[in-house]
């Protein structure tokens, strides 16, 4: 939704991220109950963006601010990030105070739900500086997080770039697909994520204080790597963390997006290098503390791997280095 790449002018816990009839009438209601929620949550959501619209073309860096959270997070298409809300505004000061004609337009693709306070926007930006310029055009991720009082607001945003034939189309009409676009001619997902299939199995990382289990599989559609985790530690509740991992069309690369039992949230952005695999992590944990790290994991056998995270930081606490090593967990003898 935001024009971030305008701001520059001016684990252990790795893994650790029929019934009665009467049943399924309360289910349909249910279900029923929470479609009629998202699409309230959808029109709040959708509101907010024209907000944000009207306030950048008004030049109202104060309007704009308002409609983050007090730890709102931005991360603009070359990684610079702007964290709080007063932050936030001031950066869209310094905009406009350097573009006091700029305008922008902002193209919705899709808004999904994840339970009834956490909402994923995607779409494009186009800005221009004055009446006249050429327009830049990025796409957005945004993270919309529901309010105590029922406000949504945005957690997170981030800009990726547009590809080269994006850039080089023209702005009127849609960009021509490349290749045969029937699904039996086009290669899917899986041939992106291939250099990945290694990952496929029972994995677990035993450790002092905790145990780490894990498996991926592919998703039905082999369009996504499904990673589902265990952290087991004595005397507490066990943390499961679901992953996603997928191919973004738009970046070019590969991308996961996480979410915890506790009611974490984040994701990642994969890049190949040589047998390594780096990810830059950005998160939210449950209390609304942000977290980012960069994660980097490079198998060392058919049935191993270590995974390192540094640049660690929570909240505004800078974390030390972490190393473990991962291995293949055996079958069970007993199936």
């Amino acid at each position: 939704m935001l024009p971030l790449h305008k701001l520059h002018r001016p684990i252990r816990l790795h893994f650790a991220l029929a019934l009665a009839s009467v049943v399924v009438v309360v289910a349909a209601y249910a279900v029923a109950a929470d479609a009629q929620a998202n699409r309230e949550a959808e029109t709040a959501i959708r509101a907010n963006v024209d907000a944000f619209v009207n306030a950048y073309n008004a030049g109202n860096a104060k309007a704009i601010g308002e409609l983050f959270t007090p730890e709102g997070q931005l991360i603009d298409e070359n990684d610079r990030t702007t964290q709080g809300r007063e932050a936030i505004e001031h950066a869209f000061a310094d905009v406009f105070k350097a573009s006091p004609q700029g305008r922008v337009e902002v193209d919705v693709k899709s808004i999904r739900f994840f339970g009834s306070a956490l909402a994923v926007e995607t779409g494009t930006t186009k800005v221009v500086d004055k009446p006249g310029a050429d327009p830049d055009v990025t796409h957005y991720t945004v993270v919309h997080t529901k309010s105590l009082d029922g406000k949504w607001l945005t957690a997170f945003a981030r800009d990726t770039p547009v590809s080269t034939d994006e850039n080089t189309a023209s702005p009127s009409e849609p960009v021509a697909p490349q290749g045969p676009t029937d699904a039996t001619a086009t290669p899917g997902n899986s041939v992106k994520l291939k250099p990945l299939s290694w990952m496929i199995g029972n994995w677990i990382d035993e450790g002092d204080e905790s145990i780490v289990i894990s498996s991926c599989k592919w998703s039905a559609d082999k369009n996504f790597i499904l990673q589902n985790v265990e952290v087991r530690r004595e005397g507490h509740d066990a943390l499961t963390i679901r992953q996603r991992i997928g191919w973004d069309p738009i970046a070019g690369r590969v991308r996961a997006w996480v979410f915890d039992s506790n009611g974490g949230y984040g994701e990642s952005y994969w890049t190949q290098d040589g047998r390594s695999w780096r990810m830059r992590k950005t998160g939210v944990q449950p209390d609304g503390t942000r977290s980012s790290s960069i994660d980097i994991m490079t198998p060392t056998s058919r049935d191993s791997y270590t995974w390192q995270s540094v640049d660690r930081v929570v909240g505004r606490q800078k974390l030390p280095p972490l190393e473990v090593k991962v291995v293949r967990k055996p079958p069970d003898p007993t199936k």
